[in-house]
């Protein structure tokens, strides 16, 4: 076992400890990917409207992409429940 296998299993190890299942444990890395990726496109939205703010030329456009992609990931958990209703 390498380091970086050791390393990725003590970061982690918490989850597989209090997961039940496989699919408790696909649910957990969900909801955090969900929140890392929240605080980073909420963070897209607060550079870019400085970047408004100041003047820069390309920033309502990268605004407007960082609003989607906020719209995308808080959308996530419903298409996942609309899909998983339709396969059962």
């Amino acid at each position: 076992m390498n380091h970086l296998n050791k390393f990725l299993l003590v970061l982690f190890l918490p989850i597989f400890t209090y997961a039940k299942s496989i699919e408790s444990i696909a649910r957990s890395f969900g909801r955090k990917a969900m929140e890392i990726g929240l605080i980073i496109a909420i963070g897209a939205v607060i550079v870019h409207g400085i970047g408004i703010l100041v003047g820069k030329q390309d920033a309502g456009k990268k605004l407007i992409v960082a609003l989607i992609a906020i719209g995308i990931i808080a959308s996530a958990p419903e298409v996942v429940r609309w899909i998983t209703g339709i396969a059962r």
